[in-house]
């Protein structure tokens, strides 16, 4: 009867076994911080949303937005402590951790970063998952025309303006020089000088 008994609890281990771990193995896959934007531009003044989405099954523990990555990263929101010109998109969800920030200005450029944590007892909460980062590029209002605007097509860009020739005039070019240069030549008023005309194209412009 022990015997038995020993057969049929490997038996049921066997087959339990495998599902618990494909259990573990799909509520892990299913974990997922998704930012759905990889660059935003916006003008200066403006407000700024930045997506996140949070689903799967995580341990307890808040999700937090940073600017930048490792030592150097800056937390910019979090339900207990905020700037008061961050928002939340959905107040309360437990899935979309939309954040909204009014007022843009340019120091506010960079890469943010929707993070999960969870929570540690009497320690800082520790990072469970990240999401790939959004990229904030902030333009004022008088700024030029910016490195990553496309050129203007062939028959959308201004005619090219050609300059008028000009005329460059030189004088006596067929003037003969004294044999005797101590002497002075004299003026003859029969004798003309004659005159070359030059015109010069200037390139066009465009």
């Amino acid at each position: 009867m022990t015997f038995n008994m020993t057969l049929l609890a490997l038996f049921l281990k066997v087959l339990v076994s495998p599902a618990l771990a494909g259990g573990r193995g799909a509520e892990s896959q299913e974990q997922q911080v998704l930012q759905p934007q990889n660059f935003v531009s916006v003008l200066r003044g403006q407000d700024l949303k930045l997506e996140c989405h949070v689903s799967g099954t995580f341990p307890p523990g808040p999700v937090r937005w940073f600017m930048g990555q490792g030592l150097t990263r800056r937390l910019i929101y979090t339900e207990s402590k905020t700037d008061e010109r961050i928002t939340r998109s959905i107040e309360n969800s437990d899935m979309d951790f939309t954040i909204v920030i009014h007022n843009i200005i340019l120091e506010d450029a960079g890469t943010y970063y929707c993070v999960k944590q969870k929570t540690v007892p009497g320690k800082d909460p520790k990072d469970c998952k990240s999401g790939h980062g959004t990229v904030v590029a902030v333009k004022s209002m008088n700024q030029c025309t910016s490195s990553l605007k496309a050129p203007l097509p062939e028959n959308e860009r201004p005619p090219k303006q050609t300059l008028p020739d000009k005329e460059v005039v030189y004088a006596d070019v067929k003037l003969s020089v004294p044999s005797n240069p101590q002497k002075p030549k004299q003026s003859n008023p029969e004798e003309h000088s004659a005159y070359a005309t030059i015109r010069v194209a200037q390139p066009a412009t465009g």
